[in-house]
């Protein structure tokens, strides 16, 4: 009978190969990332750990996972393709890129020897900081905890170690960026991404704030935010984010991932925000300031946020060309 220790290893394992497979350079993805969350790979091994104390931020991504519906092949790799490429600044996906602001630095050489001193080489192109090619690692360290169980602990030690040291400096924050993400299946890939990457003492730590009786970030009069978003900004675990799709935007909050700072109250323009008591009940994901887009009266195109769109009126006493998108703006003159 396996230990827990073995269990626990090589349900890590499946999950760091399923994340590899899903960040793979040539965004050549498995088949299954096309079906049904439940129909994953790493649907098991995710709820087998979630049920541990150990890993508390897992329960979100698994409840995540059970909502993802079957798609096609393209609608996934749009999506892949839009969370990556937001606001036309490409997420890094080399930890020199998040870590140095550069591909190839000193960062890619102490990740390629980590590599070496475990007896691997790098075959493939890609650059060994590469997000998909740090979890193939992690991957292997997880097997070989079971594999040579003799040296099981030591295998954990370097595991561990990679994490602190490379790892787990920038994918969570990764996967809390593809958590944002409109489509399901790429929200729950972020939310597992975090979930493994962050260290067991600090998912616990986090666990023990979203369940106290400190009090969450909330909004009490709705028409008072405008979703400016400088609290995703300042949100130190990006706990709070805004999501938009073609209809509405909408300030999200996920209490797992808040670390009760206040920083989104400090910097909130419009005192907006405040904190309060949680319920025993939250969900994984609170909806804090929904808001239709606004439509252009020109070509019917959404726009920004009707909450945005209101708090520039008022400060410039509604100009006409407001109600129009940009490309309008161009072509209308005779605003009135």
């Amino acid at each position: 009978m396996e230990s827990e220790l073995g269990t626990t290893a090589v349900a890590l394992a499946a999950l760091y190969t399923g994340l590899a497979e899903t960040l793979a350079i040539d965004t050549n993805w498995p088949d299954w990332l096309s079906g049904k969350g439940r129909e994953w790979p790493m649907w098991l091994p995710a709820t087998q750990l979630a049920a541990q104390q150990e890993w508390p931020l897992l329960r979100n991504a698994v409840t995540a996972l059970a909502d993802v519906s079957a798609t096609s092949r393209q609608r996934r790799q749009a999506a892949f393709s839009a969370v990556v490429n937001q606001h036309n600044r490409p997420l890094a996906l080399h930890e020199s890129h998040f870590v140095n602001g550069r591909l190839m630095s000193t960062t890619t050489q102490a990740v390629a020897a980590v590599y070496r001193q475990c007896g691997l080489e790098l075959l493939q192109a890609e650059l060994p900081d590469h997000a998909s090619v740090e979890l193939e690692f992690l991957a292997f360290l997880s097997e070989q905890e079971v594999v040579d169980a003799a040296h099981a602990d030591v295998w954990q030690k370097v595991r561990k170690l990679f994490l602190q040291r490379h790892a787990g400096r920038w994918l969570p924050d990764l996967g809390r960026k593809l958590a944002q993400a409109t489509d399901p299946g790429w929200a729950a890939i972020g939310l597992l991404l975090t979930a493994v990457t962050t260290e067991p003492i600090l998912q616990r730590m986090l666990g023990a704030l979203a369940s106290s009786k400190i009090g969450l970030p909330h909004i009490n009069t709705l028409e008072e935010c405008s979703l400016c978003g400088f609290c995703t900004q300042v949100c130190p675990t990006r706990a709070l984010s805004v999501r938009e799709d073609a209809l509405t935007t909408n300030l999200i909050l996920q209490p797992d991932l808040c670390i009760r700072c206040r920083k989104c109250v400090r910097v909130c323009p419009t005192q907006a925000m405040t904190m309060t008591a949680p319920s025993s009940l939250n969900p994984p994901m609170m909806v804090l300031r929904p808001s239709k887009r606004a439509i252009c009266a020109g070509c019917g195109t959404a726009m920004i946020s009707e909450a945005e769109l209101t708090a520039v009126a008022t400060q410039l006493d509604h100009p006409a060309w407001l109600n129009y998108c940009l490309d309008c703006r161009t072509t209308r003159h005779n605003f009135v």
